[in-house]
Parts: C-alpha cells; sequence; structure tokens
C-alpha cells in the first residue's frame, strides 16, 4: 500500500515537471521568435 502511494507520487511529480517543461520550452520559443 505504501509502496503503491509512492508510485503514485512519483507519477504526479514526472507528469508535472513533463508540463512544466513544456511550458518553460513554449516560453523560450515565444523568447526567441520575439527576438
Amino acid at each position: 500500500m505504501l509502496n503503491e502511494k509512492w508510485l503514485l507520487s512519483l507519477a504526479v511529480l514526472l507528469v508535472g515537471l513533463w508540463l512544466m517543461g513544456l511550458l518553460y520550452e513554449e516560453d523560450a520559443m515565444r523568447m526567441l521568435a520575439g527576438k
């Protein structure tokens, strides 16, 4: 049970980092396009 909760937390963390990466990449592209 504890292992399942740990895996779920890890999955949520990875998804969160992935979404942040997409947003950061999009902002970087906008900055490059602006220049």
